[in-house]
Parts: C-alpha cells; structure tokens; sequence
C-alpha cells in the first residue's frame, strides 16, 4: 500500500521534500480518518508513513510555517496511532509524540495546537494510569 504511494511520491516531486511531506500528509489524513477503525496493518502503514514524514521534514533546509504544521500534525497523528493500540507501552510512546506536537505547535505561536496536544498528553496519562492500576491490581 505504501510503497505504490512513495513511488508515485518520490517520481512525481524529485528531490522536493516539502511537496514530499505535503503528498504524504495526504496520505496519512486518509488513513488517520479512520483511526477508531484501524487495522493492525493501517496502524503499521501510519506509522512508516508517520516516520518517513519526520525524516523528510529534517532534509527542508528552511522550514516553512506550512511545513511545521505539517510536522505538528504528523506527531498528533502518530501519537494518536499508537494511543489506539490501547497497550501502556503505546501510550507512553502516544504521550512522547504529543510532548514534540507541543513544542511545535509553540513554535508555531498556535495555541489551538498547543491545547489541543497538551489534552491528548492528559488522555494519553490516563489512559496509561488506568491500564497501569489494572496491572498492578492482579
């Protein structure tokens, strides 16, 4: 599934990792729509797809506004992605990405961004707090 896209990607913008990022945020829009319904699969192609989009967005010698809120974005999605997991492992690893969702979004001066990453870290601690005294309960 991936791999057909990232060939599309990688002919159609050459050497353009802001349009790459761009076309793979679509990409991952398209998957993360449907997070409450994921596959194991899907979750296993957001998640590449999550990556590569961190590794592109290191190759843009200046970022852009445009390409921060991408980034912004792809850490909200990917915490997402592994807070659906439903495991304390992946919600300790959904908290971290919503922790570098907030020092983006800061970066940005976007304080929507900014609150709405800070009430995932919330949702992410308790999710781990409850799974947390579940396990420590038995």
């Amino acid at each position: 599934m991936a791999t057909e896209f990232e060939k599309f990607m990688y002919a159609k913008y050459p050497g353009d990792p802001a349009m790459q990022l761009e076309a793979m945020n679509l990409k991952i829009v398209v998957i993360f729509v449907s997070k409450l319904f994921m596959t194991k699969e899907q979750r296993k192609v957001a998640k590449k797809i999550a990556k590569k989009m961190i590794a592109t967005f290191n190759r843009i010698p200046f970022p852009t506004d445009p390409s921060l809120h991408i980034l912004s974005y792809t850490y909200n999605a990917l915490g997402e992605v592994y807070l659906s997991e439903s495991t304390k492992e992946s919600a300790e690893i959904a908290i971290e990405y919503f922790e570098k969702d907030v020092e983006v979004s800061k970066q940005l001066g976007d304080a929507v961004s900014v609150d709405t990453a800070e009430r995932n870290i919330v949702r992410g601690k308790a999710f781990f707090e409850r799974n947390n005294m579940f396990i420590n309960s038995n």
